[in-house]
């Protein structure tokens, strides 16, 4: 039993270092500036947050639909590439309405 909260605990702490680094990334190129100096705003932080949650979570809901489907490493990479743009496809549809 020990083993299958560890396997999903290192699962869920790989998703959501993905979600970050993701996010990150969108934040390093926002706007063409090419730095983080987003970070020293308070309100920033907020938007931030904004685009983490939907991110980790549809990643962790493709990690519990397809879990069973493939390989452990294989259901750990499909989670990140197909929550991370099924996120973002909703956080910019919110956005933009």
């Amino acid at each position: 039993m020990n083993s299958i909260q560890t396997k999903s605990n290192k699962q869920s702490y790989v998703l959501l270092a993905s979600s970050v680094i993701i996010t990150l990334f969108l934040f390093y190129i926002d706007e063409g500036y090419y730095n983080f100096k987003w970070m020293l705003q308070l309100s920033n932080w907020f938007a931030f947050l904004i685009y983490i949650i939907p991110i980790f979570g549809f990643q962790l809901l493709a990690l519990k639909l397809i879990g069973k489907m493939f390989s452990s490493q294989t259901v750990t990479i499909l989670s990140i590439i197909i929550g991370a743009i099924i996120g973002l496809i909703l956080v910019i549809y919110l956005l933009t309405k």
